[in-house]
């Protein structure tokens, strides 16, 4: 029985490039971008209620993005990017549960800063097991995300964190199987938060260490 919000409006721009070396071994991509969205939806949390509700108010984000690839050998290829992405509230909205939002609070959820950095290993096999053509594919991925408001009327900022990740996988024909590991250093962040008081303070937590098993095809 709440209030019906208005649908968002969205007006974007980027300006990009893409290089690539001669022998296709390098590739370097980047782009500026902004992005303005009116009536854009924000999501107020009342601690009284427990209730999660949602209100128009107009947003704006620009920022940068630089990503490239290397491929150092038929095997070994190396790849890194960084954004920048500096998104605020441009509007006041009243009403908000947990408290007005002020033009000028940043976008929740959004960090100014991430980036990653990856390591792809694929090497042909030969004979194994009888498969044929069968073939190794690995990928170690490190990903930075710095810090982030938790709600719309910036009341606190979750905390960065740095998440190590792996693929391990053995590819034959169009089926791979695989052994994955999320969140190789154990790192402690949260997923989202919300404001009750200066006192408390609740959200969820990221997954800990965690490994598995998995299977794929593709056709």
């Amino acid at each position: 029985d709440s209030e019906p919000y208005k649908a968002a409006k969205v007006n974007s721009a980027e300006l990009g490039f893409k290089h690539e070396s001669a022998g296709g071994d390098l590739s370097l991509e980047g782009a500026l971008f902004i992005t303005r969205v009116q009536d854009d939806h924000l999501l107020g949390y009342d601690f009284n209620t427990l209730a999660v509700s949602a209100v128009n108010a107009d947003t704006r984000s620009k920022g940068a993005e630089l990503s490239t690839a290397w491929h150092v050998t038929d095997e070994l290829t190396l790849g890194s990017a960084v954004s920048y992405t500096n998104a605020v509230v441009t509007s006041d909205a009243p009403g908000v549960s947990g408290g007005d939002v002020a033009a000028g609070s940043r976008v929740p959820d959004v960090p100014l800063w991430s980036g990653n950095f990856s390591v792809a290993w694929q090497k042909n096999l030969g004979a194994l097991l009888g498969l044929p053509a069968p073939r190794l594919n690995t990928l170690l991925n490190y990903r930075v995300q710095k810090n982030r408001p938790a709600d719309p009327q910036n009341h606190y900022d979750l905390k960065g964190y740095a998440k190590l990740d792996l693929h391990l996988g053995l590819e034959s024909g169009g089926s791979e199987i695989y052994l994955w590991g999320d969140n190789l250093l154990d790192a402690r962040y949260d997923l989202y938060g919300s404001y009750s008081t200066d006192q408390v303070l609740t959200g969820m937590p990221g997954r800990g260490r965690s490994a598995g098993v998995g299977y794929s095809y593709q056709f």
